[in-house]
């Protein structure tokens, strides 16, 4: 049964914090001008957005507008947005919108438990800046997105459920994010198994919105799975790797996520309070699973993108524990979330300042090297990637994305060469080069370090020479790359596996 908003004042409160965050997140990404985030993966939605307008794929050869998308309900809401404004302003209109859809969920699951509007206030400001929340909340990718629609799914599952809205929303979850998918599979389950009252309607408008989504996007797209999860899997080639190794990936990168999140960490110690904490824990051991078998890596990247997903049900174990009907349960959780905002509180404006620092640092630096690669290079040249954001929205030279989001192509030859063999064969970026006659490389350091690039055409034979010498030690480089005059087979070159990019 909904109880919210329990009283008059709940709206006021609600609203009051709604105008808080939002402006507070319309300075961060409108200073020093709208358009700036800090993943390179961000300006992918937006190249996207514009090639479906188009009607064309018009950087990467042999490829389309809707690959490289992760999120099809993300693109596709900027995409309504692009038709009434610009792409970069409706971008970051979509970006806070979600990041305030997350922040409602949060306070709305937080009230319906019963727990004091302050308390609920304090807290949630509380969550929002530890670890990396702020900066997962605005990194202009769906993260947010998703977010938002886990602890909405559960706010209807638990409290609302005869809204029909909250069915629907469950059976959008997987176009949001393809591994959400797990839950609408456990709230369906739960609905067949309990057999609520109007559980066959309820079924019904969950895949009926699954279906309807899914004809829509295999129309538009021609494909009913995302590719990008495929084409990271088999570039980094992680998921063929020993139990050893990958165990100790999934745990590392648990244990780092955990311990960036400081004493906030301690809600998912709380779930076990919580009403849903058996369609929780399947969700998680699926989620493991499946990263563990396919991609362990994967976990660390982005500062974890995806074990951010998480944080809505760390709130949702605090919740479940401030509202324990124990005293002792009670009032211990208190105490322990009066800690943990004493401990995040004061070090607010210090995570601001490092989302804006590293924000504009990364923009700045990834500028240089496009407007470099836009003004040096001859408009007909193919230049091979493996950031394919931001550079495929300024110029006009034709693009290669060498791990495969995309460009099909390289997935192919990924899969047949790295993954295959489970090591980083010096072979696989020479014939995705040859294949797509690329005649220049953009690399940043940190991947040349670590996947051996530069040295992996070398070794098949390529001739490497630094392109833009006048730009000296930067973070990305461009080099001209010209192939071997003839065939010759690879030597024997020892490339070690590549550590996880953090």
């Amino acid at each position: 049964m909904v109880k919210f908003p329990q009283k008059t004042g709940d709206v006021l409160w609600l609203t009051a914090i709604l105008i808080i965050f939002g402006l507070l997140f319309f300075w961060v990404l409108s200073t020093p001008e709208i358009g700036r985030y800090p993943l390179d993966d961000a300006y992918i939605v937006d190249h996207s957005v514009a090639s479906i307008a188009t009607g064309h794929e018009n950087r990467f050869p042999g490829s389309a507008p809707w690959l490289g998308i992760t999120s099809p309900v993300f693109t596709g809401l900027l995409l309504l947005l692009s038709s009434v404004v610009t792409i970069p302003v409706g971008h970051a209109v979509l970006t806070i919108l979600s990041a305030m859809l997350f922040i409602a969920g949060m306070y709305v699951y937080g009230r319906q438990n019963s727990v004091h509007p302050l308390f609920v206030s304090l807290f949630l400001a509380t969550v929002v800046f530890s670890g990396k929340v702020f900066y997962q909340l605005l990194n202009g990718i769906e993260t947010s997105l998703a977010m938002a629609s886990i602890v909405w799914s559960f706010f209807f599952f638990e409290f609302a459920a005869e809204k029909r809205v909250g069915y629907v929303l469950i059976g959008t979850l997987y176009f949001i994010r393809p591994e959400l998918g797990v839950l609408s599979a456990i709230f369906a389950a739960q609905l067949f198994v309990t057999k609520p009252r109007a559980w066959l309607r309820k079924l019904t408008l969950i895949f009926s919105t699954m279906f309807l989504l899914a004809l829509v996007q295999y129309m538009v797209s021609g494909q009913l799975l995302p590719n990008t999860m495929n084409a990271k899997v088999y570039f980094f080639a992680e998921g063929c790797r020993s139990a050893a190794f990958k165990s100790g990936f999934v745990l590392d990168a648990i244990f780092r996520f955990l311990n960036g999140t400081g004493l906030v960490s301690a809600g998912f110690a709380l779930l076990i309070f919580a009403r849903s904490r058996a369609a929780i824990a399947i969700f998680a051991s699926v989620f493991v699973c499946v990263f563990y078998l396919r991609f362990p890596g994967a976990l660390y990247h982005n500062s974890f993108r995806y074990l951010s997903v998480f944080i809505p049900f760390c709130w949702m174990g605090w919740m479940a524990g401030l509202a324990n009907a124990s005293y002792l349960i009670r009032w211990f959780s208190v105490a322990l979330a009066l800690i943990a905002t004493l401990l995040t509180l004061p070090d607010m404006l210090q995570t601001i300042s490092a989302y804006q620092e590293k924000t504009a640092s990364r923009f700045e630096e990834n500028h240089s090297v496009v407007d470099w690669v836009r003004t040096h290079l001859p408009p007909d040249a193919i230049v091979l990637i493996h950031d394919a954001g931001l550079i495929s929205t300024v110029g006009t030279q034709p693009l290669i994305d060498l791990v495969g989001l995309k460009s099909p192509s390289s997935t192919i030859i990924n899969k047949r060469i790295l993954y295959k063999e489970c090591r980083r064969d010096p072979a696989a970026i020479s014939d995705i080069a040859l294949q797509g006659n690329a005649s220049y490389l953009v690399v940043n350091r940190n991947w040349d370090r670590i996947f051996k690039l530069t040295s992996a055409l070398k070794a098949e034979g390529w001739t490497v020479r630094r392109a833009d010498v006048e730009r000296r030690k930067s973070y990305y480089e461009v080099f001209h790359i010209t192939p071997p005059v003839k065939s010759t087979p690879s030597p024997v070159v020892s490339f070690h596996h590549a550590q996880p990019v953090r």
